[in-house]
């Protein structure tokens, strides 16, 4: 899903009209690796977990949104950049939104799955 690109940001990937309206900072040994996005654009919620400093090196990252109870929709791949977007249609639903970062060298793990919310 992803395509990493320098000028790229949380918003952009999600699409035009995407804004900000939650995130989780995502630490792994006391240091801040990534921040998992959760944007809003009239009823659509939209997820990105993005790495805090990329390189070439791919690490396992998710991004994830859903409406409780339902499969919802996930990224779970190996990028250098960013997981994402991922969207779900969801106006005046609570979702549970989340991401992870983890690096099979070691030195990366870090998640954070939100609770239910966002309900307008």
């Amino acid at each position: 899903m992803a395509t990493p690109a320098e000028a790229a940001t949380p918003a952009s990937v999600c699409g035009s009209g995407f804004y900000e309206i939650d995130h989780a900072d995502l630490n792994s040994g006391g240091t801040l690796v990534g921040t998992v996005y959760l944007m809003y654009n009239n009823g659509t919620d939209c997820v990105v977990t993005w790495r805090s400093n990329p390189n070439a090196t791919k690490i396992d990252m998710v991004a994830y949104v859903q409406i409780p109870n339902t499969p919802g929709q996930q990224d779970d791949n190996w990028y250098t950049t960013y997981a994402g977007p991922v969207k779900v249609y969801a106006p005046h639903t609570c979702i549970q939104w989340g991401g992870s970062m983890w690096s099979s060298g070691g030195g990366i793990n870090a998640g954070y799955n939100s609770p239910v919310g966002h309900c307008t």
